[in-house]
């Protein structure tokens, strides 16, 4: 079977108003994500002692993800503060120090080998580690949020297979300048997300554009992950570029219909 890691970031996305939290972060969301889409999943990262951090080590559990090579931390665990305007989310600080204190000794770059794409992103704190993880002979699947800067671009992308970034700000033609920019650097997979646009898309040397399901969500945190979830989940299996963006919509849309990334509520004390 094939086999995915989500390496590096968590949080408990804590919404401040409803005095709920949720676990998170970009590589706990593709692990689970990509677990419920039929993929077998593992996280590795930090996690904290405190009653977010067991929260989330519990859920990760109950999903069933692989955790044989987890870190525990004494300490509060990484979090971000979270309020929904007209069902967008909006966040409000956030303390990522836990979950970017991740180090990775021999062992753990050999247990990163052993699977067929490792995802990690922007948030991480891995990009001194790359170079090593790539040595592994591992796809690499690296979401840039929409916080990447030309400079970051050129530090991280050598070391990518799979690349996701935000472009909301851009301009179709500026979408499609990105597109090809990022595919001449030997990017086998790029996808830029556009929001209500939709998706754009260099795969196999093809260019897809993948419409939104509109839908009327409840909470929009969690989306572009599971796009992301899906469109890997179809990469290990093979399918084909217009079929893993039409799939991966319709999971985005579904993610839209609950509080959180995938669930778990817990009450803040």
């Amino acid at each position: 079977m094939s086999r995915l890691l989500g390496l590096g970031d968590n949080v408990l996305d804590r919404y401040i108003d409803k005095a709920l939290m949720y676990p998170g972060g970009n590589a706990v969301n593709v692990s689970v994500m990509c677990k419920r889409y039929g993929i077998d999943t593992a996280y590795l990262g930090v996690i904290g002692s405190d009653e977010g951090g067991v929260h989330l080590l519990d859920c990760l559990k109950k999903e069933k993800v692989e955790l044989s090579r987890i870190q525990l931390k004494e300490g509060t665990n990484s979090y971000s503060n979270i309020r929904l305007v007209e069902h967008d989310r909006i966040f409000s600080g956030s303390d990522m120090t836990m979950s970017n204190s991740i180090s990775l000794d021999e062992k753990d770059l050999e247990y990163i080998g052993s699977f067929d794409i490792v995802h990690t992103d922007i948030y991480s704190n891995l990009e001194g580690r790359l170079k090593d993880i790539k040595r592994t002979g591992v796809k690499l699947s690296f979401d840039f949020s929409d916080e990447f800067t030309e400079e970051y671009l050129d530090e991280v992308l050598p070391y990518v297979d799979y690349a996701f970034l935000s472009g909301s700000n851009y301009s179709s033609q500026e979408v499609m300048k990105l597109l090809k920019e990022i595919k001449k650097k030997g990017v086998e997979l790029v996808v830029v997300t556009k929001g209500k646009e939709g998706a754009f898309c260099i795969a196999q040397d093809e260019f897809f554009r993948q419409e939104v399901i509109p839908i009327e969500p409840v909470d929009t945190l969690g989306a572009g992950d599971s796009f992301i979830s899906r469109v890997l989940t179809g990469m290990l299996k093979k399918e084909a570029p217009q079929v893993f963006l039409k799939e991966a919509s319709k999971e985005a849309a579904k993610a839209c219909m609950w509080e959180g990334a995938f669930g778990y509520a817990k009450k803040m004390k």
